[in-house]
């Protein structure tokens, strides 16, 4: 089976050495939310502290007391990551610096980069990719960055793979990761489902996949209730195979679960306006490593191979287990 696979570079990993800030005196929570009370009191601490993930948010020492009183009035159960992020962000930094002295200015695999460095590697794979690869421009950032999709077609192929790179949300309007005030109300969220539901306009859309980090799980809808869709057997059927596929190169632990029954609810998820408004059957979001929240989203440069060789292996076994095979 050949089948095009597309690509959306909507977000990058910056190097180390973009972080400005001062994090001294941070503290990084792991909190533990378990009742659905529990669960609203962290999504309202959303909007005025910065959560790294649905469960690990990071505490400025002057919010610490607050924070840390809201946790003890709701019975919620945290863990300490670190006492300060600084350390860690700095310690993220040596590596990332190592790494990229070992690669030179050509981007390689073991380093992370910034966006021109990324869109600059994208231009060389499509000169040198004899029309296999090409990109398209699907719009504008609301900071005037092009966002590119990037369409890989081996041969003449009407089944399609969509694959994208993404980041969380946040309620604060300041966040670089605001969710915006309701369905595709920023511009980027919109050029995005504009551009799958044109893809998926025939069917032909085979699999989505979301790829993040970090937690090691590959979750599939629904996000905003406990209830499971009608197809649950399938979308089951094909991340088992899947995490089995990943964990099988490494032995790296990975979980599938319903997204609700693991992170608890949220809304705004892409896995679910894919399956719920673009129509595709068997949409997935993929946390990949780590597993615990130290590192984190600080990923060692050293764990990009072995992650994304792993990686590939859960795709491939995604995309066979999903057309039948």
């Amino acid at each position: 089976m050949k089948l095009i696979v597309l690509g959306l570079l909507t977000a990058v990993a910056v190097a180390a050495t973009a972080f400005k800030k001062d994090y001294t005196g941070f503290e990084l929570y792991e909190v533990l939310p378990v009742t659905k009370e529990q669960h609203e009191v962290v999504h309202e601490l959303e909007a005025n502290y910065d959560f790294w993930s649905p469960s690990t948010v990071l505490v400025p020492p002057q919010k610490r007391d607050h924070f840390l009183r809201t946790l003890g009035k709701n019975g919620i159960q945290y863990n300490i990551v670190t006492e300060n992020a600084q350390k860690m962000l700095d310690e993220f930094e040596v590596m990332q610096l190592k790494a990229q002295a070992r690669s030179g200015f050509r981007l390689t695999w073991d380093a992370y980069y910034q966006w021109e460095a990324i869109n600059d590697f994208i231009d060389e794979v499509v000169a040198s990719s004899n029309g296999m690869a090409t990109a398209t421009d699907i719009g504008q950032s609301y900071e005037g960055r092009t966002m590119r999709l990037i369409n890989i077609k081996p041969s003449q192929s009407t089944k399609k793979i969509w694959m994208d790179c993404e980041v969380g949300s946040s309620n604060d309007k300041c966040s670089e990761i605001y969710a915006g005030t309701e369905a595709f109300s920023e511009i980027e969220s919109k050029n995005l489902g504009d551009a799958l539901a044109n893809l998926n306009s025939d069917g032909s859309v085979l699999i989505y996949i979301t790829v993040h980090s970090y937690s090691q799980v590959v979750v599939s809808p629904w996000s905003w209730t406990a209830e499971r869709p009608d197809d649950f057997d399938e979308l089951e059927r094909v991340g088992l195979r899947t995490i089995e596929a990943i964990s099988d190169v490494y032995g790296t632990y990975y979980e599938f679960s319903q997204s609700t029954q693991y992170f608890g609810p949220t809304s705004g998820s892409s896995d679910d306006w894919a399956k719920a408004g673009a129509g595709v059957a068997l949409s997935y979001t993929w946390e990949l490593r780590p597993r615990s929240s130290n590192p984190g989203f600080l990923l060692p440069p050293e764990q990009i191979i072995p992650t994304c060789t792993e990686t590939w292996a859960g795709v491939k076994e995604a995309v066979m287990a999903a057309d039948g095979q």
